[in-house]
């Protein structure tokens, strides 16, 4: 059975802001993910074989998260700065 590493709550300053633990939580994970793309990049080489049309679907199925993550992360931002009494 796979045990997860997760962080004990003694670990975690009581006092840590919002922020610091958008820090703390997001580095590790954005690490993962760029080590998981390069992996995937891994598959480029000799020893595979590939054809245009999948190389095209997996590019574009990362393109399609990372524009979903950019518009989470614009919406935060929207929504902040469209902020009206009259609605």
């Amino acid at each position: 059975m796979k045990v997860k590493s997760a962080r004990k709550k003694a670990d975690i300053p009581a006092n840590e802001t919002k922020e610091q633990c958008f820090i703390r939580v997001v580095k590790p994970r954005v690490q993962s993910a760029l080590k998981r793309i390069a992996l995937i990049g891994n598959c480029t080489s000799a020893n595979y074989s590939y054809t245009p049309d999948q190389a095209n679907r997996i590019v574009k199925a990362l393109m399609d998260a990372v524009a979903n993550l950019k518009a989470k992360f614009d919406k935060v931002k929207t929504n902040c700065e469209q902020f009206d009494f009259n609605v």
